[in-house]
């Protein structure tokens, strides 16, 4: 019995002494904070409802087909597929395939998925944010990346968009 019982404890105090958490792991990179920042918009005025009414119609609008929706948590997942051929692949590709006669796997599909998230702040302002993200398949049928899409200009178009939404929804048009 005495024998198990430090066996335990020598085997947690092993496992705890061996690592721990750097106290920088939880901290935000400046990458992270600048991704956010993209990523997010606050709105006066403008109720829970309305926000998530428009945040639905941009993305309608923009061709991606709603598929969950939890207006209750302020919540809206959206995703379409789209092609992914990249013409410098291709072109290597083509490039391998005279020289070897072998074709490699190339970036063929992909699924570009979208969330947003609302939450009312104490200041009675609405904080929406939006992230991308998009898995691709290859030519082979395999995942070849799965990444949050980082580009300021899709985050800075939608929220263009979702501004003219809002005062369209807001205006009852």
């Amino acid at each position: 019995m005495f024998i198990k019982i430090g066996s335990v404890v020598l085997i947690a105090l092993f496992l705890t002494g061996c690592g721990g958490i750097p106290e920088d792991a939880l901290r935000l990179t400046t990458q992270s904070l600048e991704l956010r920042q993209m990523q997010q918009k606050e709105y006066s005025s403008i109720t829970e409802r309305q926000a998530l009414v428009s945040a639905a119609n941009v993305l309608q609008d923009i061709g991606y087909i709603i598929k969950e929706s939890e207006p209750e948590l302020g919540f809206i997942l959206a995703e379409k597929d789209r092609d992914a051929t990249d013409e410098a692949q291709l072109a290597a590709d083509i490039f391998v395939a005279v020289l070897t006669g072998q074709s490699s796997a190339i970036d063929k599909q992909q699924k570009i998925k979208v969330s947003v998230i609302t939450r009312k702040r104490s200041d009675n302002k609405m904080m929406i944010r939006v992230s991308f993200q998009r898995v691709v398949w290859n030519t082979h049928n395999q995942i070849s990346r799965q990444e949050t899409i980082k580009d300021k200009e899709v985050y800075k178009d939608f929220f263009n968009k979702l501004d003219k939404s809002i005062f369209l929804t807001k205006e009852g048009v």
